[in-house]
């Protein structure tokens, strides 16, 4: 399973968080955790799943997906 970035991007926007950044303060983890998390070099641990969960109201069927992102 793969973090389902575009919806996290989604439900993190209508939370006032537009950049990576804002994503990162808010979920108290570093920069370069959330960019690595962004950008697929990393699936996110137990307890970061549980932080963007109940910070952003994402269930963990919609965080995470099983889909193999498509070759751009």
């Amino acid at each position: 399973m793969r973090l389902n970035v575009e919806y996290l991007r989604q439900a993190a926007a209508q939370a006032g968080d537009d950049s990576a950044y804002n994503m990162a303060r808010r979920l108290k983890v570093s920069q370069s955790t959330m960019s690595r998390l962004i950008n697929g070099k990393c699936s996110p641990s137990a307890a970061t799943q549980a932080k963007i969960r109940r910070t952003y109201g994402i269930s963990l069927d919609d965080l995470m997906t099983t889909d193999i992102p498509s070759a751009a």
